[in-house]
C-alpha cells in the first residue's frame, strides 16, 4: 500500500461511519480498520514474494560459492 492510499484510508474512517447509517459508528470504524489491515497484509505478502523471487534469482544459483560465516572458525 502506498502512502497516499494509507492516508486516504485513515481519512475515510470517519466518512465510512457517517455513510453507513445501518450500522453503528463503531462497527463502521471497525470494518474500515479491518479493511485497512487486510490491505496491509496483502502488501506484506507481496513484499515477501518479491524477496523470495530475488533470493531465487540472486542467491540460490550461487549458494555453493557463498562462504558460510562460522564464528567458531575465526581465530
Amino acid at each position: 500500500m502506498d502512502r497516499r492510499s494509507f492516508i486516504a484510508s485513515i481519512c475515510l474512517l470517519p466518512l465510512t461511519a457517517i455513510a453507513s447509517p445501518a450500522t453503528s459508528a463503531d462497527k463502521a470504524a471497525d470494518a474500515a480498520l479491518e479493511d485497512l489491515r487486510l490491505k496491509m497484509k496483502r502488501t506484506d505478502d507481496q513484499h515477501q514474494q518479491f524477496l523470495d523471487m530475488l533470493h531465487s534469482i540472486m542467491i540460490e544459483p550461487y549458494e555453493e560459492y557463498i562462504p558460510i560465516f562460522d564464528p567458531m572458525m575465526v581465530p
